[in-house]
């Protein structure tokens, strides 16, 4: 879909692994992932999944999507579903998900189908989740992944300019200097 210089990407992957590795690392988040949560919480990632999947496959025999925008619901719907039921605080998801949606965008294969349906899926489980758990469910895990590819799909779509990957580069620049600025107002010793 979009070709970035490879200096930004790569300075992309340095800040978000060293953000992720240092304060994960550091706050010792391994000793809280479990898994006992998994099966428990299975019903609301079916409720959410088979419908969504079913209505993705029902559009391929009328032509308006394809096969791999099922794959692509799919995993909007299933990694931010492993990523809070294994107990990963919601900055680490924030990353992971940013990561996710840079690599839905940026692979040399993708098309705008493929960036709408993990989009759809992402949505779609949050807010299943917000209405399953109230109290400790919230919307910040993926307002980066969020704001990411909204910005990718209107750069692409509706953008006034032609400059599509000028314009997200400085979305996803701005994105990673607001997660090292969150990162670093916490003390570093």
């Amino acid at each position: 879909m979009m070709a970035m210089s490879s200096n930004i990407l790569n300075l992309f992957g340095a800040v978000l692994a060293v953000i992720f590795l240092w304060s994960f690392v550091r706050a010792k988040v391994w000793k809280e992932l479990s898994t006992k949560n998994l099966v428990a919480s299975i019903k609301p990632l079916l409720y959410v999944l088979i419908p969504l999947c079913s209505l993705a496959f029902v559009g391929t025999f009328a032509k308006v999507c394809s096969y791999w925008d099922i794959a692509y619901i799919a995993l909007g719907v299933v990694v931010p579903y492993l990523l809070s039921q294994i107990g990963l605080p919601v900055f680490y998801r924030s990353i992971l998900l940013l990561v996710l949606s840079a690599v839905v965008v940026l692979h040399p294969g993708a098309v705008l189908g493929d960036l709408t349906s993990s989009l759809i899926g992402l949505l779609s489980w949050k807010a299943m989740e917000n209405m399953h758990k109230l109290p400790e469910s919230t919307f910040e895990d993926i307002l980066p992944a969020f704001v990411f590819l909204t910005s990718a799909f209107w750069f692409k779509v509706g953008g006034s300019t032609g400059d599509e990957v000028r314009n997200t580069t400085l979305v996803l620049s701005s994105l990673v200097i607001g997660l090292f600025l969150r990162c670093s107002e916490r003390p570093l010793v």
